[in-house]
């Protein structure tokens, strides 16, 4: 989301802004939905491409973590990390490898 439309969205209702001056206090926070989001995205490249193996789920996460931090550079307002990423393709690699061994 464009950063204008946050802070008008933010400025009109107090409940889009209580979860969102949580999770911003906290960087820990910020990671935590990216590692849930990528966990359960993961899990979802398991069930749908069950003969997907480490190398190529782990390339597509990093793809997709990467282009969504560089698309991050053209938004005003945001910024884009290395960190996330890093917690994207892992939290990724998690999911699927507990739905791998679960399969088993």
């Amino acid at each position: 989301m464009p950063a204008e439309l946050i802070g008008d969205l933010r400025h009109r209702w107090w409940w889009f802004t209580y979860p969102l001056d949580r999770i911003e206090t906290v960087q820990s926070g910020v990671n935590l939905v990216h590692g849930i989001l990528f966990l359960l995205l993961g899990i979802a490249i398991r069930l749908a491409l069950p003969c997907w193996r480490l190398g190529p789920v782990a390339l597509a996460l990093v793809l997709l973590g990467g282009v969504t931090e560089l698309v991050q550079v053209l938004v005003p307002g945001r910024h884009s990390r290395l960190s996330d990423v890093v917690v994207d393709v892992v939290a990724g690699v998690l999911g699927w490898a507990v739905m791998r061994g679960l399969a088993r």
